[in-house]
């Protein structure tokens, strides 16, 4: 879901230049207004966001049967295979921002440690799940062994944090779908005033606004689940 989140912002980012450029083109002439101003902003967050899929997409994969553990950097073409026995264990840790993120570090015997991001991987809580049963907990920088009651503190921190930035989650979304709506309106509202028509342009942005609400719409049902169990 938040592969699918993200490309649906990508596509909305990329979406406002590329008409505004392909329409400049067409008449031959690239003015400096609010519009062009805003496309090359948008591009920026555009190519912004492509370069970070490429930089920190992450596929982790687990083999029970044969005990193996393996992370592979698609964009990056790097490959990383562990047995079991080699990993010396996880933490968990936080990021904060205006949503706070919540991610799993995992510490190999070279040495590596590799850190999972639950913004960047869909299935962040099956992953979770996995490496809470599979690895041991370590703590501090030095990398201890958690005792019982230092595992106990960490879980109940860990289910307090789902909780509480599920409550954030769901609040930005409720700005999105609001958002969202109102630039249907806004835009309607622009083509009924101006006497325009409704063009192929119209078309494809109000499509995008509704893939975007749609994906919202998952998001939310999908928050509404961890915040009722």
């Amino acid at each position: 879901m938040t592969i699918v989140f993200s490309i649906c912002m990508l596509a909305g980012f990329g979406a406002v230049p590329f008409f505004v450029f392909a329409e400049a083109i067409e008449k031959g002439n690239l003015e400096l207004n609010v519009a062009t101003v805003a496309a090359f902003i948008l591009l920026w967050l555009f190519l912004g966001g492509i370069a970070a899929i490429i930089r920190w997409v992450k596929v982790i994969s687990f083999d029970e049967d044969q005990e193996i553990l393996t992370i592979w950097h698609p964009f990056l073409l790097q490959t990383r295979r562990y047995h079991f026995t080699e990993i010396v264990g996880f933490q968990w840790a936080y990021v904060n921002g205006k949503v706070g993120y919540k991610s799993l570090k995992l510490k190999a015997s070279d040495g590596r440690t590799f850190q999972f991001l639950d913004f960047e991987i869909g299935n962040f809580r099956e992953i979770e799940g996995l490496i809470t049963h599979l690895f041991v907990l370590r703590v501090s920088k030095n990398w201890k062994l958690a005792t019982p009651r230092e595992k106990a503190l960490e879980e109940q921190k860990s289910k307090n944090f789902d909780f509480e930035q599920a409550e954030d989650i769901r609040w930005y979304l409720r700005y999105c779908l609001g958002g969202a709506l109102i630039s249907i309106l806004v835009h309607l509202y622009v083509l009924y005033e101006g006497g325009s028509n409704f063009n192929k342009g119209s078309g494809i942005f109000i499509t995008m606004i509704l893939a975007f609400t749609f994906a919202v719409l998952v998001k939310y049902k999908e928050i509404n689940r961890v915040l009722n169990k």
